[in-house]
């Protein structure tokens, strides 16, 4: 997390995180959520929606990593996988997220 926080180092920060999620027996969406946000800053958008429908899949309520994975789906060019979780992040709680982008998703 230090690589990430401190340093913007997201490529080192994504192979700690992978080492950490291959080696441990006990995962969590916390884990699958930093490494999606490496990925998502290397430009990894696939690799990051497969992290981020983990860390959904473990914490159902986390508005961020919906939001997250909306952002990769929009570079992706899946507006509608887009418009659905930026809905789902808005509803658990993460705030103020029709404001960054010009995309109707009514």
């Amino acid at each position: 997390e230090l690589l990430m926080s401190t340093f913007n180092d997201f490529q080192n920060a994504f192979y700690d995180f992978n080492k950490a999620l291959i080696f441990t027996e006990d995962t969590n969406a916390l884990m699958f959520y930093k490494r999606g946000i490496c990925n998502v800053k290397s430009g990894r958008y696939q690799q990051a929606i497969i992290d981020f429908d983990y860390s959904v899949l473990l914490d159902t309520e986390n508005g961020t990593s919906y939001y997250l994975r909306a952002l990769s789906k929009l570079a992706m060019l899946d507006t509608a996988g887009y418009c659905q979780d930026i809905k789902l992040a808005e509803e658990y709680g993460y705030m103020d997220t029709t404001a960054f982008t010009d995309i109707n998703c009514n």
